[in-house]
């Protein structure tokens, strides 16, 4: 029996949406899990792809995104599960659905987990809007009140913002 490791692993990631799938595959790697990550662009492609495997090549880990072409996710997980030589190995689904029935069925076709993609980009997301939203406050009331330079602090306060500066204001 082999021992596993970060740099040992095999990871299958079926993903439609590229831009992800880099991303994913970035991360890993600074994470230090060397070994290729093999990709499936759809359903289809995820179960010609598994069909082909002996035991020896199987991957020790799918991430499977919940919403993928052609044959939903589900169903592939469910092939898995029930009617291929790999149903024990841990699916992960990825997705951005919060949606309890995809939670309940996730669960019913029994994956591993079921782990939204978005929440820490979302997070910076909506930091950087209040960013924006709170220069520009700044730069209107610094307008408003004709200050552009002074020696004495500028203070704004709102809802969740509370800036203070001294010429420091972006342009």
């Amino acid at each position: 029996m082999e021992t596993l490791s970060r740099n040992s692993l095999r990871i299958v990631h079926v993903e439609d949406d590229s831009d992800f799938a880099a991303l994913t595959q970035i991360f890993l790697a600074r994470a230090g899990f060397e070994q290729p990550i093999v990709r499936c662009k759809d359903g289809v492609e995820a179960l010609q792809y598994f069909s082909t495997l002996g035991s020896e090549q199987a991957p020790h880990v799918i991430l499977l995104d919940l919403h993928i072409p052609h044959i939903d996710s589900l169903e592939v997980l469910h092939w898995l599960r029930h009617g291929h030589t790999m149903r024990d190995i841990p699916v992960y689904l990825l997705t951005s659905s919060d949606d309890p029935e995809d939670r309940r069925r996730a669960v019913e076709e029994r994956a591993t987990g079921y782990l939204l993609k978005t929440p820490v980009l979302d997070e910076v997301i909506r930091n950087l809007d209040r960013q924006i939203e709170m220069i520009n406050h700044l730069n209107i009331a610094k307008d408003s009140l004709g200050q552009h330079s002074t020696d004495e602090p500028f203070v704004l306060a709102g809802e969740d913002l509370y800036f203070e500066s001294q010429d420091t204001f972006p342009s």
